[in-house]
């Protein structure tokens, strides 16, 4: 029983630095997230500054709002579909986005989208306790 609590801890702890990372991450090297965003959303700078908020946001309120965390976790799994299209275009791309240096092989786009599932399957395993 208490292996299990630890282990519900560090899994939440890890998926909130995961986040917040990923949020900061957003302001220090924007264009890596900016050339992933699709050619028909515009505002770019401004969609990724956005995503970066939210990110950072959830993160740090994944551990602040215990209460409300199922609310919290609801906002990571609707970010992280808000964000699949982005995963989408990588994978339309070839894993190679046009004027980045972000070439993975296509296998890799292909994790990268599974990966996305999977990561609102972890999201959704803390939504309580911890």
């Amino acid at each position: 029983m208490k292996t299990k609590m630890i282990f519900k801890k560090v899994s939440l702890w890890l998926q909130a630095l995961l986040y917040t990372g990923a949020g900061i991450n957003h302001f220090i090297n924007p264009d890596s997230y900016i050339a992933m965003i699709p050619p028909y959303i515009p505002f770019k700078t401004e969609v990724n500054m956005l995503v970066g908020i939210i990110e950072l946001s959830l993160g740090i309120l994944l551990i602040l709002l215990k209460k409300q965390r199922k609310l919290v976790v609801l906002g990571i799994i609707m970010l992280l579909i808000a964000v699949f299209p982005a995963h989408v275009y990588h994978l339309q791309m070839g894993g190679n986005i046009p004027g980045f240096d972000l070439v993975i092989p296509v296998w890799g786009a292909w994790i990268r989208i599974f990966l996305q599932f999977l990561l609102i399957a972890w999201a959704w395993s803390v939504r309580k306790g911890a």
